[in-house]
C-alpha cells in the first residue's frame, strides 16, 4: 500500500471514528445521568470525559496529520488539495472549540465531582448540574457534526479526483509522439468544470469536444498504456501528480524516473524551452498581454489569482441550452394564462423570441 492511499484511509476513517465515538455520550450516556444525584452524575461524567479525551485527542491528531500530508502531496491549486485542507481544518477545529466553548462547563463539573456533598446537593437543587450536563451534551453534538463533516469532505476528495484534459508524450529525441485532448462522456450526477481562462492552463471547452478532434478518455488511456508498455523507461516531472488523473493501474509495470516539484527547476526548464524556440514564441506571443500561471500582470505588478470551486467555468454550450430551455418553459407557463383572443399575438411574439434566441446562439437551437 502506498503512502498516499494509507493517508487517505487514515484521515477519512479516523474522522468517522471520532464522530461515532463522540456521538455515544450525547445520545446514550448523558441522558442517563440527568436524573441521578449530583454525587453520582458528576463523578460518572468525569470518568466519561477523561476516558474520551484519552482517545479523541490522539485520533484527532492522527486524522489531521494525514489530511495535512494529503494536502501537501496533492497538486498545487487543485480541488483535491483544497478539499483535504478543509477536511483537516474542520476536524482540527474540534480541539479549540473544546478549549474555548466547552472547557468552562467541564471544569465546573470536575470541581463538583471532587467537592463535598453539601456543594453537590446545592448545585443539584439549583439546577446547575442538570444545566451543565445538558449544555455539554448539546455542544458535543456540534463536535460530532464537525468530525463527520471532515470525514465526508475527505471522502468526497477521494472519490471525485481531477481528470486529464490534455495528454502529451514525447520520445527521447524530443519528438511529439502523442498529443490529444480528452473527451469525457456525460455521467449522471457529475458536472464537468474547467479552471478559468485567465489562468491560461491550456485546456478550454472547445478543445475537449469530439468535433474539435478530442479523443474519448477510454481510447486515449488505451493508447497511452500501449505506448508506456513499449517504452523501457518513462521520465516525468512530478509525474505522480499526472498518474493520479488517469484510471487506476495505468502505469503498472512501467519503470518511472520522477523528480520532485521545485520552482528553480521549473524556471531552468522554462528558459531552456524558450531558448530552443525563442523565434517561434516571440512571433506568436510577442507584444501580447503577459500572464503567469496563477497570476497576471496588471499595471506592471503581479496580481496573484486564487480560484475556488465556485469560479470554475461550466461548459458555455450547456449554460446556453439551459437558458433557452428556461425561456421556453416560461413561455409555456405564460401561454396557459393568455386569453383565446390574445393567442394569436402571443404566438407571433413567441416565434419572434425563439428566432432571436436562435440567432444569439449562432444559428443553433436545440430543444429538449
Amino acid at each position: 500500500m502506498d503512502s498516499i492511499l494509507a493517508a487517505k484511509l487514515i484521515s477519512i476513517s479516523s474522522a468517522f471514528i471520532l464522530s461515532g465515538y463522540m456521538l455515544s455520550p450525547s445520545q446514550n450516556t448523558l441522558p442517563l445521568l440527568y436524573p441521578q444525584p449530583a454525587s453520582v452524575s458528576t463523578t460518572l461524567f468525569r470518568g466519561v470525559f477523561n476516558r474520551g479525551a484519552a482517545l479523541v485527542i490522539p485520533v484527532t491528531a492522527l486524522s489531521v496529520a494525514a489530511s495535512a500530508y494529503l494536502t501537501y502531496t496533492a497538486p498545487a491549486g487543485s480541488t483535491e488539495r483544497r478539499l483535504y485542507a478543509i477536511s483537516g481544518a474542520v476536524t482540527f477545529a474540534m480541539l479549540p472549540m473544546t478549549q474555548i466553548v466547552m472547557m468552562p462547563g467541564i471544569h465546573r463539573l470536575m470541581d463538583l465531582s471532587k467537592g463535598d456533598a453539601t456543594a453537590q446537593e446545592k448545585a443539584a437543587a439549583s439546577g446547575e448540574v442538570l444545566k451543565l450536563l445538558t449544555a455539554w451534551a448539546a455542544q458535543n453534538w456540534v463536535r460530532v457534526g464537525m468530525a463527520g463533516a471532515g470525514g465526508l469532505v475527505g471522502l468526497y476528495a477521494m472519490l471525485a479526483p481531477e481528470r486529464a484534459g490534455r495528454i502529451s508524450i514525447i520520445n527521447y529525441r524530443g519528438q511529439v509522439i502523442y498529443d490529444v485532448f480528452a473527451y469525457y462522456d456525460e455521467e449522471p450526477g457529475i458536472e464537468k468544470k474547467l479552471p478559468p481562462k485567465r489562468l491560461r492552463l491550456g485546456v478550454y471547452w472547445p478543445d475537449i469536444k469530439l468535433r474539435s478532434g478530442a479523443k474519448n478518455i477510454d481510447e486515449a488511456e488505451r493508447n497511452v498504456k500501449q505506448i508506456l508498455q513499449e517504452a523501457e523507461i518513462a521520465v516525468g516531472y512530478a509525474i505522480q501528480n499526472d498518474i493520479k488523473v488517469f484510471s487506476k493501474g495505468m502505469c503498472d509495470g512501467v519503470e518511472i524516473r520522477d523528480t520532485e516539484n521545485a520552482s528553480d527547476e521549473d524556471a531552468a526548464a522554462t528558459m531552456l524551452l524558450y531558448r530552443a524556440q525563442d523565434s517561434e514564441i516571440e512571433a506568436t506571443q510577442g507584444g501580447a498581454e503577459k500572464y503567469f500561471r496563477g497570476a497576471e500582470v496588471v499595471g506592471g505588478d503581479v496580481d496573484f489569482v486564487e480560484y475556488g470551486e465556485d469560479k470554475l467555468e461550466k461548459d458555455p454550450e450547456e449554460e446556453e441550452q439551459a437558458a433557452l430551455t428556461a425561456a421556453l418553459a416560461a413561455a409555456v407557463m405564460k401561454s396557459e394564462l393568455v386569453s383565446l383572443s390574445g393567442a394569436g399575438v402571443f404566438c407571433q411574439q413567441g416565434i419572434a423570441a425563439v428566432r432571436a434566441a436562435k440567432l444569439e446562439a449562432g444559428g443553433k437551437l436545440v430543444l429538449i
